[in-house]
């Protein structure tokens, strides 16, 4: 590898793709770990709006990939909190479609009601940073 900042893609822990940062290794058992590393990162970032159209500052904002095979490469990088200002950055995602929601009122993503048409769609590209700028949602 050449000296430079990477992120991971994918990892297979014995053959199995896994969905966390942690990996466990048992005493005496073998492990085959497979890392795929990429340089071509994608940066999300943008602000929330509350429906006064002021700055969300401290709001929950969630991604999630809606691309085969993206869900997987996100790990934990799903969830983020704006700033004062209301602005948020996801940093170090891999390329692909993600739907964003932002919300005071759920804590988690998988509180998140995913199949909401009204949240917005998201293309990441390749080595690029993407802007988006979000309202907050409310639990139904």
């Amino acid at each position: 590898l050449t000296p430079s900042d990477y992120s991971v893609a994918e990892v297979q822990v014995n053959r199995r793709f896994v969905q966390s940062n942690e990996i466990q290794f048992l005493p005496g058992q073998q492990t085959e770990i497979v890392a795929v590393l990429s340089r071509l990162v994608s940066t999300l970032s943008g602000t929330v709006e509350g429906s006064g159209g002021e700055p969300a500052a401290g709001a929950m904002v969630f991604l999630r990939a809606t691309d085969p095979g993206v869900e997987r490469r996100v790990f934990r990088k799903n969830t983020a909190r704006t700033d004062a200002a209301g602005r948020f950055t996801f940093a170090g995602l891999p390329p692909g479609r993600y739907r964003a929601a932002s919300s005071f009122d759920v804590q988690a993503a998988d509180e998140v009601d995913w199949n909401d048409a009204t949240l917005p769609i998201v293309e990441l590209e390749e080595g690029k940073e993407t802007s988006a700028d979000l309202r907050l949602t409310r639990r139904p």
